[in-house]
């Protein structure tokens, strides 16, 4: 069964470990029964005349008639299989020189082709003068004792839904390949997971996301050469080892990611995934397994700059991961410090330019390493699991803040709420807190949301953004326009306010392909009567285009850069109070 969980939308297989346990206990007892019933037949070869008596049990062995009662060596070289002769053969003759038992494992055919595992234990025994006289033993087929110990060794080394190595047997895998591969065969170390794979449990529920694995697992094993290697090592994270040509491990990559990308069948829908790689190639970046450690280390940076597709590992992944956990010891104790302070962005209406709005920014004043920015402190956060207490924090820091400002201005401010926090199962109960004791107001509060929390969790999103706007704070869709599924959105959750992403407004000038987005997104806010902000205008040109192309409020350098609490105070002391407008704001 599949939970998913948290921000990074973790899917958890509660049943798998459960279920493992169980087949290994039913393997082992298996075996143990094999073992206790294994078919045994005693034989005694006469040296001299090379003939011995078939017991009912050789004749079930051999799978010969009740007719037959003897047998020679020859029948005994014959029931052999034909690669294995030679070995049993040298076994026998040094038992034979040295004058100690000899115990070998070898394959048997039976009268009917059937093959057939078995061991035989046998001794020489000599006359006085030392001559052989006998040859006795005993032969036990061991093909059930040895299925039933391979499908516990299978079972140890294996994911059990995929089939795949498990994270310990593949990490086996990469270090045999690192002592092979000291002869001078380059090979890559991949680790990668499927983007919005939580997507496809909640569309297809926990069995559609079990046979997209499954059928992720056999194409990665059909496109498989001779020395590779995959594994899953976590709900939707897989490992693989693959050979390089020459030196081209970009190739070798790229045959991993035409894999993925191909459609899977899942009833009668075909989807298509991407998937975030990182990967390490030996023998340049690493030597043995901790390739895979840093396969690891260059997929985790791709993802925290929110970015899917191929990451090859760099000494600099290091350093920046140190830095990380630099941050993440001082964020600790941050808010108790009262590091943390908010600034803010002018938003004004396009026609007049009038100040109608701001955005408010967090920032960290980091004692040593001065204003750090939200980007290089917030995925260092997130590891330390303090987002939601930042956010909280901002939450009721906005409150007061628009509190503070003139009754007599019609304001709004906008504020960034993170996929962790609006996801968490302690939002209501903080958002809750917040209303009720925030101060009256006539300035207008506006979530910013983005596309990663949408995507994270359908049902739990579209249940928080209801509660935000019971409680009279509306909902923006950040960064409009660059997702996969923005369009979907408005229809799918309750937005309010769309916010088209700054790259289509920094291109204006230069791509046709920006303008007619922009126009785009403008004409379709119109028809549903959603306001729009483009964000990251610098010059008095695309004003001029958004202007004309019907946006209501712009944001950007060219308004004002982020700025401390008292610097916007000024700032708004310049402009008149504006009255309440139906379009130029976000009251509705």
């Amino acid at each position: 069964m599949l939970y998913a969980h948290s921000q990074n939308a973790t899917i958890v297989h509660v049943d798998d470990s459960v279920l493992l346990a169980r087949e290994l206990l039913e393997a082992r007892r298996a075996l143990a029964l094999t073992q206790s019933v294994a078919l045994v037949a005693t034989f005694t070869i006469d040296v001299d005349t090379e003939r011995c008596e078939v017991t009912p049990a050789l004749r079930a062995l051999w799978g010969l008639p009740e007719s037959a009662t003897c047998a020679t060596l020859t029948d005994f070289i014959e029931h052999i299989h034909p690669d294995d002769r030679l070995r049993v053969a040298e076994s026998r003759n040094a038992a034979l020189a040295s004058k100690r038992p000899y115990h070998i494992e070898y394959r048997l055919v039976r009268r009917d082709g059937q093959v057939r595992h078995v061991r035989t234990d046998g001794q020489f025994f000599y006359d006085a003068d030392g001559n052989p006289v006998r040859n006795i033993g005993a032969i036990v087929d061991i093909t059930d004792q040895r299925d039933a110990q391979r499908t516990i060794e299978h079972l140890m080394g294996h994911d059990k839904l995929t089939g795949l190595f498990d994270r310990e047997r593949f990490m086996e895998r990469v270090q045999e390949a690192a002592r092979d591969g000291h002869r001078g065969t380059p090979f890559v170390v991949a680790i990668f997971d499927i983007d919005r794979f939580t997507a496809i449990n909640d569309s297809f529920g926990s069995a559609g996301g079990d046979t997209f694995l499954r059928a992720l697992a056999r194409r990665l094993t059909e496109m498989a050469r001779d020395g590779e290697a995959f594994a899953r090592i976590g709900a939707d994270e897989f490992a693989a080892l693959l050979l390089v040509e020459g030196r081209d491990a970009e190739a070798a990559t790229a045959r991993l990611e035409n894999a993925i990308a191909a459609p899977v069948q899942i009833g009668d829908a075909a989807v298509e995934v991407t998937a975030t790689i990182g990967t390490s190639v030996f023998p340049f970046d690493a030597a043995d397994e901790s390739l895979v450690v840093k396969a690891s280390l260059a997929m985790a940076q791709l993802k925290n700059r929110g970015a899917h597709g191929i990451a090859r590992y760099h000494p600099d992944m290091e350093r920046m991961l140190a830095e990380r956990r630099h941050l993440q010891m001082s964020l600790h104790g941050a808010l108790d410090r009262n590091e943390f302070e908010l600034y803010f962005q002018p938003i004004v209406e396009a026609k007049t330019l009038a100040l109608c709005g701001a955005e408010a920014l967090l920032r960290w004043n980091h004692p040593s390493l001065g204003v750090v920015p939200p980007g290089a402190f917030l995925p260092a956060a997130e590891d330390a699991g303090l987002t939601k207490a930042i956010d909280a924090w901002v939450l009721r820091r906005i409150a007061q803040e628009a509190a503070s400002i003139e009754p007599d201005h019609s304001f709004h401010i906008g504020f960034n709420i993170t996929a962790h926090s609006l996801l968490s199962n302690s939002f209501a109960e903080t958002l809750r807190g917040v209303v009720a004791s925030r101060p009256a107001s006539n300035v207008s509060l506006v979530a910013e949301i983005t596309e990663q929390a949408l995507l994270a969790d359908h049902m739990h999103a579209q249940a928080s953004l209801s509660l935000l706007r019971e409680n009279g704070i509306r909902v923006a869709l950040d960064d409009f326009g660059t997702g996969y599924n923005t369009l979907s959105y408005l229809r799918m959750y309750p937005i309010d306010v769309i916010k088209i992403d700054r790259s289509f407004i920094t291109d204006l000038e230069r791509y046709s392909y920006s303008r007619s987005v922009c126009s785009g997104i403008l004409a379709l806010a119109s028809q549903l009567g959603l306001p729009v902000v483009a964000e990251g205008v610098e010059t008095e040109e695309q004003q001029e285009f958004l202007q004309t192309a019907g946006c209501e409020m712009l944001q950007g350098y060219l308004y004002g850069r982020p700025m401390p609490r008292t610097q916007f105070d000024q700032l708004l002391a310049k402009f008149a109070p504006q009255p309440a407008r139906a379009n130029g704001t976000f009251h509705r």
